[in-house]
């Protein structure tokens, strides 16, 4: 064991072959204690880590391992992730049986960079304090029941990196201040019940790469800043439904952009013709809508372009040949001038494209 000794105002300090410290300061005359054993939770972070367990169905979840023993880091509490210091890094209880809500003392975790409790049964509303934990850098709570919605509160924070919120039940808009947190790289969002536009302040964000905005309920059109946003590579807004409006010819500034998918919405008008400019572009998905006019020739200059969905619109023209290329590719449904390229014939090989119109004028 690793003690102090106070003796006539001497400090000596006797440690053991595990080489521990113990940290005196003398202030004033006085002595205070300012140190902590090598993996010595701090009162705080185990209570919070107990309010958890509690609020949360602990003795039901599917492992609770070591919880509620001594020391979370020595004993190995299941899903409590140290580091060699004895510090809280992560808290990782995804599939765990998780019921209830996630109490606010969860703040007290000052250390924990990752906290992932996807797919349990969690419920309640996303909890604001999570914009004041600053040092968690991953925040995963998809698959679970929470509503409401999201508070503004998380835009607080300079350190999240990832929000993943998939499959639940949030609501409301989706507000600047989320879209412009500063060190926010990936939102997914997809399968939830957002409601109202996309901010257009999203084309003022510098750090964000990937944006799941799929099955909501977003309306009003998609904003032309977002070709303000040059380091996005991944943007899916399908199935929205009242999302309308036409396909901002900017987007094609967003030059690290690789998929992009606008199916199952309202979106009228033609598929731009700088799109070609889209040089890492190899997912393109506007099936389901309302676009017009022909398939640009551009889209053949996109050497990585490997799927290609077109189908149920009102395109019309020349199916190009270059669509042979493509390693999955949908055409159906459009009005497309026949004869059609070979590899048309109904389905073939890579994908669908027939059938066509008999209309050779």
């Amino acid at each position: 064991l690793e003690y102090c000794m106070i003796i006539d105002m001497k400090i000596m300090v006797v440690q053991s072959y595990q080489s521990l410290l113990c940290n005196l300061l003398i202030i004033g005359g006085g002595l205070v204690f300012s140190g902590s054993v090598l993996g010595d939770i701090p009162v705080t972070e185990r209570a919070a880590l107990a309010a958890l367990y509690d609020g949360t169905g602990g003795p039901y979840w599917t492992r609770n391992d070591n919880w509620m023993s001594e020391d979370p880091c020595i004993q190995k509490w299941f899903g409590v992730n140290c580091n060699n210091r004895g510090i809280i890094i992560a808290v990782k209880l995804g599939r765990n049986n998780l019921t209830g809500t996630v109490p606010s003392e969860i703040i007290q975790l000052s250390t924990v960079k990752s906290l992932d409790l996807r797919t349990n049964s969690l419920a309640g509303s996303v909890l604001s304090e999570f914009g004041l934990m600053t040092k968690l850098l991953h925040l995963t709570l998809s698959s679970n029941q929470l509503s409401g919605s999201l508070p503004v509160e998380l835009g607080q924070s300079s350190s999240l990196q990832s929000l993943l919120f998939d499959d639940n039940e949030l609501s409301g808009s989706l507000s600047p201040e989320i879209v412009l947190m500063p060190a926010l790289v990936s939102l997914y969002m997809r399968n939830n019940l957002l409601n109202g536009s996309i901010p257009s302040e999203i084309g003022r964000s510098t750090s964000l790469s990937s944006i799941y905005l799929e099955r909501n309920r977003l309306s009003g059109t998609i904003p032309s800043a977002l070709g303000q946003t040059t380091f996005l590579r991944y943007l899916f807004l399908s199935e929205n439904l009242n999302l309308s409006g036409t396909i901002p010819t900017e987007i094609a500034l967003m030059t690290s952009l690789r998929r992009l998918a606008l199916s199952d919405n309202h979106i009228t008008g033609t598929i731009p013709r700088n799109f070609g400019y889209l040089r890492e572009l190899d997912w393109l998905n506007v099936d389901n809508n309302d676009l017009v006019g022909s398939i640009p020739s551009e889209l053949g200059w996109l050497s990585k372009l490997t799927y290609l969905h077109l189908k149920q619109n009102t395109l019309e023209g020349e199916v190009p040949t270059w669509i042979c290329d493509i390693r999955n590719y949908d055409l159906r449904n459009n009005n497309f001038t026949c004869p059609l390229p070979t590899c048309c014939s109904g389905y073939y090989g890579n994908g669908y494209c027939a059938p066509c119109s008999q209309d050779y004028a």
